[in-house]
């Protein structure tokens, strides 16, 4: 994947957070980095059909939290907001 894109400092008091729908091959190179390279987006969430591949993107992502089935982290946007 190379090297990991270098990230300016924030501009906003309150960085946005969004959550990642499956835990599918592209995310990394699609989601994960480009939102690295913004210091006002957070990859916050991964959600997957399975636990274990949620939990494992999670970490390997350093993405902070993990949801088995989409309804869990849906729910978690609903009422962060």
């Amino acid at each position: 994947m190379g090297n990991p894109p270098r990230v300016p400092k924030s501009t906003s008091p309150k960085p946005l957070k969004f959550g990642i729908l499956g835990a599918a091959a592209i995310a990394p190179e699609a989601i994960v980095l480009p939102a690295r390279s913004h210091p006002d987006v957070i990859v916050y969430a991964v959600a997957a059909r399975s636990k274990a591949k949620a939990e494992s993107f999670a970490k390997k992502h350093d993405i902070e939290k993990s949801y088995e089935g989409y309804q869990g982290m849906l729910l978690w946007y609903i009422l962060s907001y």
